[in-house]
């Protein structure tokens, strides 16, 4: 049963990758308005929810409980050298966040730098391209629905993937170190953003494996969610209302 819990997992977030992957192709050489970005904000939030909320059914008529996926209270495990410093990387990622929000909000200046290097970027990465024009939102009404995305996101894909997921993978390989297995997540994660091309890959492992610490270091995933969405939520303030 586990067994089937994982195979569908991935093969519901295969399947977003592949229809994320062709829509990048389909949109890249068209205007994109707000209409069509309304459009995706609440196709993603849609999409975003359907594996949380199967995850919770699961929990819900199983024997899988919501401590078992990382919804319970912080608990310190580890050695306090550990703790310490995924918890003052969060700290520092957290100050950075609201920093940025700030100058968002404040500096012209900060902003327009911002906006070239999200060109420069895109000169380089055909889906830096794309989602910069199709993602980040310019009207007060796209950056209230941006907010469902961001939250949506942080909420289920730390959920599904941090709590869920590593859960099924120590119970069919209890063997495994969980380390090791909050890797394995990692990894899993990280390649099914191919869409993004090798720097997304890269990117997402990366965030998706400090956020594991995370909830190692700290016995929730509550944390993660919360930072996850704040940085998610973070790139709404790069362009200023129109």
């Amino acid at each position: 049963m586990y067994v089937i819990f994982l195979l569908l997992i991935l093969g519901y977030f295969t399947g977003i990758a592949f229809f994320e992957a062709r829509y990048i192709k389909k949109v890249r050489n068209i205007v994109i308005t707000e209409k069509i970005r309304i459009k995706n904000y609440f196709e993603g939030i849609i999409l975003g929810w359907i594996p949380a909320l199967s995850v919770l059914l699961i929990c819900l008529f199983s024997n899988i409980g919501f401590n078992d996926v990382g919804l319970r209270p912080l608990s310190f495990n580890y050695s306090i050298w550990l703790n310490i410093c995924i918890l003052v990387i969060s700290v520092g990622y957290l100050i950075l966040l609201f920093y940025q929000i700030i100058s968002y909000m404040v500096s012209v200046k900060y902003r327009e730098n911002a906006k070239k290097q999200m060109l420069n970027e895109s000169k380089k990465n055909e889906y830096s391209a794309v989602m910069s024009n199709i993602a980040l939102p310019r009207s007060k009404k796209e950056k209230r629905l941006f907010l469902g995305v961001a939250l949506t996101a942080g909420i289920s894909e730390e959920f599904v993937f941090r709590g869920f997921l590593f859960f099924i993978l120590l119970i069919i390989f209890p063997s495994f170190n969980p380390f090791v297995a909050m890797i394995i997540v990692s990894v899993i994660f990280g390649l099914l953003h191919i869409y993004q091309g090798l720097s997304g890959i890269i990117k997402t492992l990366l965030f998706g494996a400090f956020f594991g610490l995370l909830y190692l270091v700290t016995g929730s995933i509550i944390p993660g969610m919360i930072l996850h969405f704040i940085g998610d939520f973070s790139s709404a303030f790069i362009l200023s209302d129109e």
